[in-house]
């Protein structure tokens, strides 16, 4: 069965694939219109988990409780450390963490 993969970050392995363009908004954007806290906020887009969280206010990165994060070393290098600065310096601590051999690693963080 072949692999499917799709990354903004490079060429995606695998055959037959194109680049498209797609819109996208940031998450400051994507909740503004929502009111009070949220529990949680899983983060899973092959190589742009550091320009998501680069690009959210503190405001609003401190709205959630829960962070879970895949990230992709693999894609974008060194962005493992962007995710980590950034959600540190939100409030974060990093309650676990399982590294894939692959260059990948699944972040579990909670508000401190």
């Amino acid at each position: 069965m072949p692999t499917a993969l799709s990354t903004a970050y490079g060429d995606s392995p695998g055959t037959n694939g194109r680049k498209v363009s797609v819109p996208s908004i940031t998450l400051d954007d994507a909740f503004a219109d929502i009111a009070g806290g949220v529990w949680m906020l899983k983060i899973d887009t092959e190589g742009a988990e550091g320009d998501i969280l680069s690009g959210a206010s503190t405001a609003t990165l401190q709205r959630w409780r829960n962070v879970v994060l895949e990230w992709h070393d693999n894609l974008v290098a060194g962005v493992s450390d962007v995710c980590r600065r950034r959600l540190t310096d939100a409030g974060f601590r990093f309650d676990s963490e399982r590294v894939h051999p692959w260059n990948e690693g699944i972040l579990y963080c909670v508000r401190a």
